[in-house]
């Protein structure tokens, strides 16, 4: 049967001589793989760059429900964008949530809510030209609601630590003697009313934070981490290292 829908590129890689597999997020049928015969032949209709990350396609496509691998009839750019594969801050940013996303997304459902924040969330990224930290601390908040594990937000005067194991704030002594493994495990009180302020904002208040470099790079570090505890299986994702080197180095 002939499909058409939308959908997020996460992950491209080569197949063949010439063809490509690329799998994508999409907005009627979840995660899909496709299989794009041709695309590295320069008589090809079908461009690479259609399959950089994070680019919304229009996809008309073959849908076997036997098959993991679905053939492409037509695929078109839905949503160009500005400069989110060419910005070089920005590219950093957009290879961790491709990377992100294709470890955790693996549901072969709709789930047009979810696809929705995706596109609204790329493209207010597409047009910040700064505070593209702070877009990703938000994003990864958001991102954590729709997975089933927010953090809470209950911080207070006493509960002024935020416990990435549990998701909660909570009043946790520090001491000398505090294992590294539980410091780890734990947004400290200098950073974690900012975090309790990332929390409660969204991508229009973005402009608000005045924070230094160093309490973004724990906050971001700790969220990482905490989606590594949510996440079953998540492991190590290698772009980290790239936002590292673009932003805090």
């Amino acid at each position: 049967m002939i499909e058409k829908t939308r959908g997020i590129v996460l992950h491209t890689l080569k197949y063949g001589d010439s063809s490509l597999i690329s799998h994508v997020y999409t907005d009627n049928f979840g995660r899909q793989s496709f299989l794009i015969k041709g695309a590295r032949n320069k008589k090809s209709g079908t461009s690479f760059a259609l399959f950089l990350p994070l680019n919304i396609l229009e996809i008309e496509f073959y849908h076997k429900t036997t098959s993991s691998l679905n053939k492409t009839k037509e695929i078109s750019i839905s949503k160009t964008y500005l400069n989110l594969n060419s910005d070089p801050h920005k590219t950093p940013i957009t290879l961790f949530i491709s990377e992100l996303l294709y470890k955790i997304l693996k549901e072969e459902n709709s789930n047009t809510s979810l696809f929705e924040f995706f596109c609204h969330s790329f493209d207010f990224f597409d047009r910040i030209r700064t505070n593209y930290i702070d877009f990703l601390i938000i994003f990864l908040i958001r991102l954590a609601e729709y997975e089933g594990f927010a953090p809470t937000d209950n911080f207070s005067e006493k509960n002024n630590c935020f416990n990435i194991s549990k998701g909660i704030f909570e009043h946790i002594e520090i001491e000398d003697n505090l294992l590294k493994t539980e410091v780890e495990k734990i947004i400290l009180p200098s950073d974690a009313y900012h975090f309790f302020n990332y929390l409660r904002s969204d991508y229009d208040k973005i402009d608000d934070f005045s924070i230094d470099n160093q309490m973004k790079l724990n906050i971001l570090n700790k969220l990482i981490e905490y989606f590594k505890i949510h996440i079953h299986g998540l492991g190590q994702l290698k772009s980290t290292s790239l936002i590292t080197d673009q932003f805090f180095l």
